[in-house]
């Protein structure tokens, strides 16, 4: 049993080791992205996304050439009512956090009209040298959903494999 769990132990900590490692890689590449859109422009929404998490598609021109992005959310938080601290069903707070109330119904066709205009104009950021890497909107950090959702992972299996670590030594 004590061999079982030591080897529960070693898989947790390279859960650990992977999951912390990988979700820090994430928000640096991230950041280097942030880093090198730094050239501003102007682009014009052009389609809306209503299955699913809503989004809407800016079209940009670099040098002649047509560039289309989709808007992307720091991350999403899906909660229950009683844990909301607005009325809205549907809200993207100041840091591009896009809230959704679970259970309560909306109009996502409404909701990007509010955000964002059909045909209006949307600053763009992008890189010179790779006109495609583009963000339509700046985002406050790096943390995006994939690389937070790797943080937790590794500091949850860190946690439980020394919890677990912990039970060995006193076996």
């Amino acid at each position: 049993m004590k061999r079982t769990l030591s080897i529960i132990y070693v898989i947790l900590l390279m859960v650990a080791i992977l999951g912390l490692g990988v979700g820090f890689i994430l928000i640096q590449s991230e950041n280097k992205k942030q880093k090198d859109c730094k050239f501003k422009m102007s682009g014009k929404v052009v389609s809306y996304k209503t299955k699913g998490t809503p989004h809407y598609t800016v079209e940009y021109v670099v040098s002649g050439e047509t560039y289309t992005i989709e808007n992307e959310y720091k991350s999403v938080h899906k909660r229950p009512k009683f844990l909301s601290k607005s009325s809205q069903p549907i809200y993207l707070d100041t840091n591009n956090v896009l809230h959704i109330i679970l259970g309560e119904s909306y109009d996502a066709n409404e909701f990007l009209k509010k955000i964002a205009p059909m045909n209006s104009r949307v600053p763009v950021y992008y890189n010179d040298q790779d006109p495609e890497q583009a963000y339509i909107r700046k985002v406050p950090s790096g943390m995006t959903p994939v690389s937070q959702t790797m943080i937790v992972v590794g500091f949850i299996a860190l946690v439980v494999s020394q919890l677990l670590q912990s039970y060995i030594n006193r076996l």
